[in-house]
């Protein structure tokens, strides 16, 4: 991702009014925050911090291991106010969960279909590689930092 890239050249690329979730992924440090910092306040959204919510509440804190897809969906679905939620440090539960709870959580985002959507910031794993998510235009709803560039 470089940093003359435009928020709204990525929303347009990303379509995202078509009301479905995306994944982004990027190796730390590359722009990840950055980039869902920039969105949120370009289109009104809100940047979910997940590590600064499970550490602002210790009986989350205190359930991280045993914290499951299913609980994480009640989580989202408690946040899902407004139009746009941007998921971001979420590494810390990802790293907990095997590849079943992880097709799981991406399974969640795939079904998603509450008037909110959300843009969900990970680091790359096979698991996402692996994973099939598409939009009605059977685009790929899954990118990578440098992906989204090459878009059209």
């Amino acid at each position: 991702m470089t940093a003359s890239m435009h928020p709204d050249d990525l929303i347009h690329r990303l379509r995202l009014d078509r009301r479905r979730c995306f994944i982004i992924t990027g190796r730390p440090r590359e722009g990840k925050t950055r980039l869902a910092r920039q969105m949120a306040a370009r289109y009104d959204g809100r940047r979910l911090d997940l590590l600064a919510h499970f550490a602002a509440d210790p009986e989350l804190t205190a359930s991280v291991d045993t914290f499951t897809p299913r609980r994480w969906k009640t989580l989202l679905q408690s946040h899902a106010t407004g139009d746009l939620i941007l998921v971001d440090e979420m590494e810390f539960l990802w790293h907990c969960w095997d590849e079943t709870a992880k097709r799981e959580c991406l399974s969640i985002l795939r079904a998603w279909s509450k008037p909110a959507f959300f843009g969900v910031f990970l680091t790359p794993d096979p698991v996402i590689q692996d994973f099939q998510m598409f939009d009605q235009d059977n685009r790929s709803r899954i990118f990578s930092l440098h992906d989204v560039q090459s878009l059209g």
